[in-house]
């Protein structure tokens, strides 16, 4: 009896903790941040466990085993950083690649770092072959078959990479994603298959590598910058070969998050999460304005919420903003489907200065991984740069007979 009356305390304690409607009203009530919370249908019915359990990234940083790695990108970057523009948004620049702002949903399971580091290595192979290759991975593969994580309780995203390196991974038709969907409040862990699930496609040949597996270091030209230059190497690397994978504390505020730019304000810390970085930006006094307008009809806590243009201080100016009062962010893609935060994307505060490793660590252990491309692509991709070469040619002079004419 005593027992069962314990356990109810608990269950009632940790309901009071979890409510969600308190901790946006809080968050909502402050002007001093650039973001809005709200509940997301995604997460609303969650308890702070299963919110929890959505995060599932392990750290190499804070772990003393063989999983530490210290590997860094074998292609330097030829990018300056006065090349680097204010804002990059690949979805944008690489149209032809959709999988960039794709959004995919892991569902029960705690495999956020097998879902990010599948989509980076698909983007990268659509953005480094200009569109030749369209590749739909197999998140379920990376979940099954990584052996030093714990499938849905969490893992490695340098794993995932060397798995991918090591092994390859077969398509989404081949393997598809299963393990996030049972109807137990935690999924356990799928096995681990060597065969597709779809008799019509063949195993060995639906698989593709990549060609390496790095975490992202401070560029050498880039130490005088924010962050001892880890803010402008990972600009960098997204301009110039692709998405990254990134590992952020998560708090409980992140789960009412509707969109603006993201900072920790409310809530304690229940794990790591990680996600795919794609970009970045600068949120100007005028997004704040929008971001108002879009939301203050539909939730009654932010009528009353007004962002000062104080909050846009001079500490905020920094080079790449370009003599413009702003917020920096990241341009992160979540895998929690599109019913949380900005249609399943967030953007995160970009290069604080006032933490060691960016807001929320998310700028501490960066890892991706460069495409292994055959030659029978690299051909296609030079008779197509070639093509592109004697249009622009012919275009050039037309343009030169028709001055003259």
């Amino acid at each position: 009896m005593l027992l069962s009356f314990l356990s109810i305390l608990f269950l009632s304690i940790n309901i009071i903790a979890w409510n969600q409607r308190e901790l946006v009203n809080r968050i909502n009530s402050r002007n001093d941040i650039h973001w809005i919370a709200g509940i997301n249908e995604r997460t609303q019915n969650l308890t702070e466990e299963e919110f929890a359990q959505l995060g599932g990234a392990f750290s190499c940083s804070d772990d003393n085993s063989n999983n530490k790695k210290e590997i860094s990108n074998p292609v330097r970057s030829n990018i300056k950083y006065e090349d680097l523009p204010e804002s990059f948004d690949p979805r944008i620049k690489y149209p032809e690649c959709s999988t960039i702002g794709r959004i995919y949903e892991q569902g029960k399971c705690g495999c956020c770092w097998a879902f990010c580091t599948g989509e980076a290595a698909q983007d990268r192979f659509c953005m480094q072959t200009h569109g030749l290759v369209q590749l739909h991975l197999s998140f379920e593969y990376i979940t099954a078959c990584e052996k030093k994580s714990l499938g849905c309780k969490g893992g490695y995203t340098s794993e995932a990479l060397e798995l991918m390196k090591r092994e390859g991974i077969v398509s989404e038709d081949c393997m598809r994603y299963q393990a996030g969907t049972c109807v137990e409040d935690v999924c356990p862990n799928p096995k681990c298959q060597r065969q597709c699930s779809n008799p019509n496609i063949s195993y060995n040949e639906s698989k593709v590598h990549l060609s390496s597996a790095y975490r992202v270091f401070p560029l050498s030209d880039f130490k005088s910058d924010t962050l001892g230059g880890m803010e402008a190497s990972i600009m960098a690397e997204l301009l110039e070969f692709g998405p990254v994978t990134g590992i952020m504390n998560h708090y409980e505020d992140f789960s009412v998050y509707k969109g603006g730019v993201y900072h920790h304000v409310e809530g304690k810390l229940l794990g790591k999460h990680s996600m795919k970085i794609i970009g970045w930006g600068v949120w100007t006094e005028d997004d704040d304005k929008e971001l108002l307008k879009k939301y203050e009809m539909k939730d009654s806590s932010i009528k009353n919420k007004r962002v000062e243009t104080n909050v846009f201080s001079q500490d905020q100016k920094v080079n790449k903003v370009r003599n413009q009062n702003g917020t920096k962010y990241w341009i992160v893609v979540n895998s929690w489907g599109t019913k949380w935060g900005m249609n399943g994307v967030a953007l995160i505060r970009r290069g604080e200065k006032a933490k060691a490793y960016g807001e929320c660590d998310l700028e501490k252990e960066i890892w991706t991984g460069h495409p292994l491309i055959d030659e029978r692509t690299r051909a296609m991709m030079k008779l197509e740069a070639e093509g592109k070469g004697q249009e622009r040619e012919r275009d050039r002079r037309k343009k030169l007979q028709f001055d003259f004419s």
